[in-house]
Order: structure tokens, then C-alpha cells, then sequence
């Protein structure tokens, strides 16, 4: 019995459209290069920063680079797969929906979903405490001690 990709619900690639392959290739690429930068910039200015509220904006900005470098390499390897599939593997052009359930159970799409899990919710945590911090920094900047609101106006 043949069974149909439309009642399967599987497309024929991972990423089936070849600009969604260039755009993820052009991405990943620049989010790798860039934030493998910001990374081995950072490290030798840990030492050099005084005062620890500093120091704690430059680990979270470093912890920002960590997450967003992982969802990098997640989209370079997931458009590779893609590009091999879609251009260099003519017999693999087609095998995806008959192998789609080993590819979904295998270590490799285990891997790729911890990781960019893993390095979105890095990025996540990094911004939401990074804002929290400045938003408090400027608030408690804000009050001045001794000091009503109505005097100030």
C-alpha cells in the first residue's frame, strides 16, 4: 500500500522551501560568527570590570551569546540537512516522509531539539533578568532620598 504524503501530513524536506534554506543558512551563519565574537571578547573583560553591577550586565550579555550561538548552530546544521536533502541527494530527496518517524526518534533531532531549546531559553533568562536588573537600577535611581514626589514638582 502506497501512502500518500497529503494524508501523512509530511512535506518532502525538513525545510522545504530553497529561500527558507538560504535565509536559515544566512542566519545561522551570521548568529554563529557574531556571537562567537561577543564571546571571546567578553572573556578577558570579566577581569577587567569594577564593580559588580558591571560585571553582572557583561556575564548576562555573555550568557545572551552563549544561547543565541546554540540556536545558530542549530539552524546551520538544520540547513544543512535541508541542502542535502534538497539539492545534493537526489534518493534523498524523497526518502524523508518513509524515514520521517527514525529521523524524529533518532539522537541527532533529540540533539538539535535540546539545543535550541537549550539556547533559546538561555537567551530568555539572560533578557528577562538583564531588563530586570536595569529596570531596577533606573528606578531606584529615580528616588531621591528624603524627597516626595510633590516636592520634586
Amino acid at each position: 500500500a502506497v501512502v500518500s504524503t497529503q494524508s501523512t501530513g509530511c512535506s518532502l524536506q525538513i525545510v522545504s522551501q530553497p529561500y527558507l534554506i538560504v535565509i536559515s543558512w544566512v542566519i545561522g551563519v551570521l548568529a554563529c560568527f557574531a556571537n562567537l565574537v561577543i564571546i571571546v571578547k567578553s572573556i578577558p573583560d570579566f577581569k577587567k570590570t569594577s564593580g559588580s553591577a558591571a560585571l553582572m550586565n557583561k556575564i548576562l550579555i555573555f550568557f545572551i551569546s552563549i544561547g543565541d550561538f546554540l540556536v545558530g548552530v542549530y539552524l546551520v546544521v538544520i540547513s544543512f540537512i535541508s541542502t542535502e536533502q534538497k539539492f545534493w541527494s537526489e534518493e534523498k530527496q524523497h526518502d524523508y516522509c518513509k524515514n520521517q518517524f527514525q529521523w524524529l526518534t533518532s539522537w541527532g533531532c533529540a540533539t538539535l531539539g535540546v539545543l535550541s531549546s537549550f539556547g533559546s531559553e538561555i537567551s530568555l533568562v539572560s533578557m528577562t533578568v538583564l531588563s530586570l536588573t536595569r529596570l531596577i537600577g533606573i528606578s531606584s535611581g529615580l528616588v531621591v532620598k528624603g524627597l516626595s514626589s510633590k516636592e520634586l514638582t
